[in-house]
């Protein structure tokens, strides 16, 4: 069983200073992080990447926002048994104060 992260898309920045600067954590049974890069408000990244999931885990995504002067900002956590596998799914995360769209793929093996 593998992932896809097609896209994500910043709704509202967390930082009022400047842009956000995101990272994506996936928690697969090994967490395993991808930089997304900076972002301001209603701008789509395409990402395009894959990850493994392995077998008897709980698979989430995590949306974080680095701070160099603060700790990392949690965004919100997607948990992949939440979603129909070997089709596009779509998911907002959101903290209050910024809001993300990520756009993914859950694929099983017997696809």
């Amino acid at each position: 069983m593998f992932l896809i992260i097609d896209a994500v898309t910043c709704l509202k920045q967390d930082d009022y200073t400047g842009k956000d600067d995101i990272f994506l954590l996936v928690n697969n049974g090994f967490p395993r992080t991808i930089e997304v890069g900076e972002m301001t408000n209603h701008q789509t990244k395409k990402i395009s990447r894959e990850v493994t999931l392995t077998e008897n885990s709980q698979h989430s995504i995590e949306v974080w926002e680095k701070d160099d002067v603060s700790p990392n900002d949690l965004i919100g956590t997607i948990f992949l048994a939440d979603f129909t596998p070997n089709m596009e799914q779509e998911a907002v995360v959101e903290n209050g104060d910024a809001s993300y769209k990520l756009w993914f793929t859950i694929v099983t093996e017997s696809q």
